[in-house]
This record gives C-alpha cells, sequence and structure tokens, in this order.
C-alpha cells in the first residue's frame, strides 16, 4: 500500500552538516549556525532562515534540452547524445525538456556547482534524471513561477560502479531550494536520493517513488517548503544509526534501528 505524507512549511527536521548555496548566486542574510556539545553535525533550523535567491544571468551559463539532446556553448559542459555533463564550477540555467536523458555533474571535489531549473522536464527511462557523481557541493534552485520534472521511467541500469536507485542521486552533499514546483517520479526505486547530506531549504515538491520518497545517508534537513510525498515505504529515511537530536520535537531514537521516519507533523520518529 502507498503512504502518503503531506508536509507544509517545515522547520527543525533531523540533523544537518550542509552549509548554504555558494556567494556567486545568494545574498546571505547574516544568518548564523549554532552546536552543541558532541553535536557537530547538529544545526537548529528553528534559528536559520530561508536566504534570499539572487542569479546573475550575465555570468551564468545556460544549457537548453532539445528533445533528445542539448544546446550550450559553454566548455563546462559536455554533451554526448543524451547525457548533458557539467565539468565545472559555476552557475548553470536550464530549461526545455529532454525526453529520455540524464542531466550529469561531474566536478573536483572542492567544485560548487548551482543549477537553476527554468521549467526543465528530464524523463531517463533506465537512470536518474539528474545524477551527481562528484562535487564539493551542489545546489539546486527552482526558478520562481516553474514547473520542473525529473522522472525515472521505472527501471536503472548500471552506467557506473554506482548503485543509481533514485530519480535524483546524489553522491555528494545537494540542496535543494527556491520558489518554483519540483515533481520527482520513480515508479520503482527511490525518488531523491542524497548519498551524503541532504537538504531542502525552500520550494514546493511532489514526490512519488515506489520505495522510499526521500533519503538522505548522512542527514536529511527541511527548513522550509510545501512537500507531497506518496511511497511505498518511508516519506523520509535515513538509513545510519539512530542519534538522539538535543531539541525537541526533533527525536532520532527510533523505534527500528537504523531508521529514520518522519510523520506528517515534520517530527522524526
Amino acid at each position: 500500500m502507498k503512504k502518503k505524507i503531506a508536509l507544509s512549511t517545515l522547520i527543525a527536521m533531523l540533523m544537518f552538516a550542509v552549509s548554504g548555496c555558494g556567494n556567486d548566486a545568494v545574498k546571505n542574510d547574516g544568518t548564523t549556525e549554532s552546536t552543541k556539545g558532541h553535536t557537530e553535525n547538529v544545526t537548529e533550523a528553528e534559528n536559520e532562515t530561508v536566504q534570499e535567491i539572487v542569479v546573475d544571468e550575465s555570468k551564468s551559463v545556460h544549457i537548453e534540452l532539445k528533445g533528445d539532446s542539448a544546446i550550450c556553448d559553454s566548455k563546462d559542459v559536455s554533451i554526448k547524445e543524451n547525457k548533458v555533463c557539467i565539468n565545472n564550477d559555476g552557475t548553470y540555467i536550464v530549461s526545455g525538456e529532454l525526453t529520455d536523458g540524464m542531466l550529469i555533474v561531474d566536478c573536483k571535489k572542492t567544485s560548487e556547482v548551482h543549477i537553476v531549473l527554468n521549467s526543465v522536464s528530464i524523463t531517463s527511462k533506465t537512470s536518474a534524471a539528474l545524477y551527481v557523481v562528484k562535487a564539493g557541493k551542489v545546489c539546486v534552485t527552482l526558478n520562481e513561477g516553474t514547473e520542473n520534472e525529473l522522472v525515472n521511467g521505472g527501471s536503472f541500469e548500471a552506467i557506473d560502479d554506482n548503485n543509481i536507485d533514485g530519480a535524483v542521486f546524489s553522491k555528494n552533499d545537494i540542496t535543494f531550494r527556491g520558489t518554483g514546483k519540483l515533481t520527482v517520479t520513480s515508479p520503482s526505486a527511490h525518488g531523491i536520493v542524497g548519498k551524503k547530506n541532504l537538504a531542502f531549504e525552500s520550494g514546493n515538491y511532489t514526490i512519488t517513488a515506489a520505495s522510499h520518497a526521500v533519503v538522505g545517508e548522512d542527514s536529511v534537513k527541511i527548513l522550509d517548503g510545501m512537500y507531497r510525498l506518496t511511497s511505498g515505504k518511508d516519506g523520509i529515511h535515513r538509513p545510519h544509526r539512530p542519534r538522539r537530536c538535543p531539541h525537541s520535537p526533533c527525536r532520532l531514537n527510533s523505534p527500528h534501528p537504523g531508521d529514520g521516519r518522519a510523520n506528517a507533523l515534520g517530527n522524526l520518529e
């Protein structure tokens, strides 16, 4: 049976170790994070605010998706058939539709990549629509007034040594934000998978997955936003060992060993 969780304007969620997006695209309001005792990887979401998002289009790389391929005049983007790969730091504004392909990030381990989804639709029949292979930090912004979708077609075929099992799959820290909408669909596996830290600062999300809707292996953080999660298993899942967050209502003493589950109020059970 599918489980549906409606989460709206969530604050104070899980422990987290990811900072905000790079200064090239964001104006920081001076908000600080606090840590106490042995909770170096825990931040208090109630003390954070959503950052103002400023994108300088003149300094950004534009990628236009065109059905089964794409157009981009930057040397920092490689296009091979239906795979569009970002290879360097910077801000990338993506628009259009990719009917069966992938948007891939494969940079240096210190690279900061900012992806702006500007009315994007990407379907990958046999893999992740968005795949972060390597980077220091990736931020995905949902542009104001836009509707975006990232879809897996129902199966996953191996393309490298990583076990890709989500319509969005990131090997590194990834943050989602913005005022637009994002629909993620994964009919045979997970919706969004972060193998390290996964964060949602803002945005409107509809995630449908046969397994878990959202997976953050090291941590998941939700600061704000609107969420509709439909999943065959957990809505929000963190498979690492349970930990206790010192600030209520964030409770990590799960009755399910190694599992953190979120109820409709945004509390971790």
